[in-house]
């Protein structure tokens, strides 16, 4: 009986424990009746989306968040307010009508707001495309979906075969930032990102925090482009040369 009993509070020490270190997202919106969906199936994709980039980032706080719904400025889709005990999130209302769009754009947004939050900073100092390839990398699967990608490597293949390929050293260098180019360029960040965080890990390219000197100098470092794919016959072959240039940009980057 004893035992049992023990087994019983072992399990339930436990069950509070994983709740405890588990995250809440509690959301508040406003202008609710322009949603694609239906208010409840928004607060459980918010809760959905929270949760999976929490997991990729690390993050381990509550948030208390307030998503507004309104006119914006022409091609801002969505920008983010932090703030020390309630954060609000503003999505355009014309963005978001086609309900497909919404899980991108939300989440993206959601990335900019963890991430701020990690490093208790908004990381665009320098470049505005490194703070957005990591809010986009942060959205991950909903950010790909809604561009139509199923992963970054088929991303890249689609992106460089119908030549909208940017070389990311003269992005950087150029701050170029048209409408209707941004998400391939975001793609492109989120990729070089993902394969810095897969060879280095999550903490320590995060702890980059403002240090976009670093960045600047590992890539005036490189004289060809930082991506480039030629041979779609042998996919595999491209993205291992492509990551051979990826981890020469690393090496600088970690190494500066």
């Amino acid at each position: 009986m004893i035992a049992k009993i023990l087994t019983i509070l072992f399990f339930a020490a436990l069950w509070i424990n994983v709740e405890a270190q588990t995250p809440k997202l509690e959301v508040t919106i406003i202008n609710e009746e322009f949603l694609p969906i239906s208010k409840n199936d928004f607060l459980i994709l918010a809760q959905e989306i929270f949760q999976y980039e929490c997991k990729r980032m690390n993050f381990r706080k509550d948030i208390h968040l307030t998503v507004e719904i309104k006119d914006l400025a022409k091609d801002i889709r969505g920008f983010i307010l932090p703030h020390s005990t309630s954060d609000s999130i503003f999505l355009s209302k014309d963005s978001i009508k086609a309900k497909d769009h919404l899980p991108g754009i939300f989440a993206h947004e959601l990335g900019h707001l963890i991430y701020f939050k990690l490093l208790d900073s908004f990381f665009c100092n320098g470049n505005t495309y490194w703070g957005e390839g990591f809010a986009s990398w942060a959205a991950g699967k909903y950010y790909l979906q809604w561009q139509g990608y199923q992963n970054y490597d088929s991303a890249l293949k689609e992106i460089v075969s119908s030549n909208r390929f940017y070389d990311i050293k003269n992005i950087y260098d150029e701050m170029i930032r048209p409408a209707k180019q941004r998400d391939v360029i975001y793609v492109e960040w989120a990729s070089f990102i993902d394969f810095l965080i897969e060879k280095y890990g999550f903490e320590k390219i995060s702890s980059i925090n403002n240090s976009f000197a670093q960045v600047t100098k590992a890539l005036s470092l490189k004289d060809s482009v930082l991506m480039e794919v030629t041979n779609f016959d042998n996919i595999d072959e491209d993205i291992k040369r492509l990551g051979l240039k990826y981890d020469d940009i690393a090496l600088k980057v970690m190494s500066s």
